[in-house]
């Protein structure tokens, strides 16, 4: 006797459309920030990629066993529960995670004729996309990173090239080289794991073979990096010729991206080869018949209609209620400016120069000044004005870094280039008027080449006002959070609609560094010269800042 097989009729309704539409908010926060993250930004093709296989080889047509239905359900239900946690606690993150395992339970009970391996391969493509929770992906980054900086180094070594390594900067002759994160644009592990996944898809390859590709994408997206670094030192030294910046970078990065997948691609044909010699099945036939019968079984088999799960297909009714919330948050994201404002060079000219500062204090002597200017969007700011001091055991670099937009975190930029954070203190004090409290941050640093280091940040706003917001830092990193509470959620957007652009702000640093471990006495001098040449670099910001806030006058 054959099976009961069923057609669930709605099932595209119940299973993903309702629920999307009530993810749609939190989705387009996470698309926001998967796009700001370099590393992330191939996310719409893998999603495209997903699609397409599921166009090109789903049967909609094809029928379901009832083992096959039961499943379909029992997974929808998990999905839905977790939509209904991602938008009680107002959770970016968990919402994109919900939303792959609602393309898994729609993909079961919609293509009978697809195997669960080959579900899960397809809907692998989407999951590639979820960022790892609490910042482990920007670990992950610097991992790597500092991977690749040491490789190259080595490899330097063993063809002669004179360097210096200093955590993720490796100085030669020609210039010093800030090895960029192993994870950036297109040369990212997670791109290369999209890839991978689609040539497995291709393919179809055995779970064994599929395994052991994904696992080894770390150490191709290593290589592939390492020939790019290696490459542009090469060009330097030798060809005369820079491939560090322009156009010829991104194309550099491109053909060291293809290199690798097709290195890797290389291995997992090898690996086919082994699993076909070795053994006496083939396993990727016996997928391909697999598909094949369960699409004809469907053809011929009749339909029975929706199983006794109907009550269900109003649960995800229920998802609905919180799309005005939001919405809520969709508004004030309109509304709220992110970007720093653009400026001029006339206008960055009007802050602090090379005599506004002392030039002996402290026991320390200020032995030069240099600008920088970069593109508007930096994380280190378009503008820098550099003040160098030395003293007999430290030397000292103090920087005042504009613009940006809000609360900037600058110790994860020492971080980015190999510095690891010993210890981070916030340190409460007065601003120059004794009436308002200006605090300021003190990390104290460490990088693989044995420096020692403590820098002191804090920023203020277009007014000249202190600037140091708990709720600014909340949200700069709440995209990297797992969850946060819906009600405090709401309300606080609420209120950011009165008051939606987050300020022009303005940051001063004072780094030191130091071969020998800094004494707690030694630190405690470098806080006094911080406070006092952020005393003058902000007084002397003052007039700078006046004429930034006339909208009257074009820079």
């Amino acid at each position: 006797m054959k099976p009961n097989l069923i057609r669930l009729d709605r099932w595209d309704w119940y299973a993903i459309v309702l629920p999307m539409i009530a993810l749609a908010p939190l989705l387009f926060f996470q698309a926001i920030y998967l796009w700001s993250r370099e590393h992330m930004q191939f996310f719409p093709l893998a999603i495209c990629a997903s699609c397409s296989f599921f166009y090109w080889e789903g049967q909609s047509k094809a029928l379901l066993s009832l083992v096959r239905v039961r499943l379909s359900w029992v997974l929808s239900g998990m999905a839905t529960l977790l939509c209904l946690i991602a938008l009680v606690l107002y959770s970016p993150w968990m919402s994109h995670v919900a939303s792959v395992l609602l393309c898994v339970s729609w993909a079961f009970g919609r293509f009978g004729n697809l195997t669960p391996l080959r579900i899960f391969g397809i809907c692998g493509l989407v999951a590639v996309t979820v960022p790892l929770p609490l910042e482990m992906d920007r670990t992950l980054v610097q991992v790597l990173q500092g991977l690749s900086a040491n490789i190259s180094s080595r490899l330097m070594d063993v063809t002669g090239i004179l360097h210096f390594q200093k955590g993720n900067i490796i100085e030669i002759a020609t210039k010093p080289l800030f090895v960029e994160e192993a994870c950036s644009g297109v040369d990212s592990q997670y791109a290369l794991m999209a890839v991978a996944g689609i040539l497995l898809l291709i393919g179809r390859a055995g779970l064994v073979v599929s395994l052991i590709t994904i696992v080894t994408v770390p150490l191709w997206a290593i290589l592939g990096n390492l020939l790019r670094i290696y490459s542009i030192v090469f060009g330097l030294e030798f060809l005369n010729v820079d491939l560090s910046t322009g156009a010829i970078h991104t194309i550099l990065g491109f053909v060291t991206f293809s290199l690798a997948a097709f290195a890797h691609w290389s291995s997992v044909q090898l690996l086919n080869y082994f699993v076909c010699l070795f053994s006496s099945l083939d396993l990727n036939a016996i997928g391909r018949s697999v598909n094949q019968q369960d699409g004809k079984v469907g053809a011929i088999s009749k339909t029975s209609g929706m199983p006794v799960f109907k009550g269900l297909f109003t649960v995800p009714f229920v998802l609905l209620l919180f799309f005005p919330f939001g919405i809520v948050g969709l508004l004030e994201f309109s509304f709220r400016s992110v970007n720093p404002p653009l400026f001029a060079s006339q206008l960055a000219n009007m802050f602090p120069k090379d005599g506004d500062v002392p030039n002996q204090l402290l026991g320390s002597e200020r032995i030069g000044f240099t600008t920088k200017t970069r593109v508007s969007n930096d994380n280190l700011g378009q503008y820098s004005r550099i003040w160098q001091y030395s003293r007999e055991n430290a030397d000292h670099v103090a920087s005042l870094d504009f613009p940006f937009r809000g609360w900037h975190t600058l110790w994860r930029c020492y971080q980015a280039t190999g510095w690891k954070e010993q210890q981070r203190i916030r340190v409460e004090t007065s601003a120059d008027d004794e009436s308002i409290q200006w605090p300021f941050y003190e990390s104290r640093l460490q990088n693989m080449s044995g420096e020692h280091a403590v820098l002191h940040f804090s920023l203020f706003d277009g007014n000249g006002a202190p600037f140091d917001s708990d709720i600014a830092m909340e949200r700069n990193d709440a995209q990297s959070r797992i969850s946060k509470d819906l009600i405090s959620t709401m309300l606080r957007q609420l209120r950011s609609l009165k008051n939606p652009i987050e300020p022009v702000t303005f940051q001063f640093q004072l780094m030191t560094r130091s071969d020998s471990p800094i004494p707690p006495e030694q630190i405690q001098i470098y806080r006094q010269m911080f406070l006092k040449l952020r005393e003058t670099v902000h007084k002397k910001s003052l007039p700078a800042l006046e004429a930034f806030r006339r909208p009257t006058l074009d820079f």
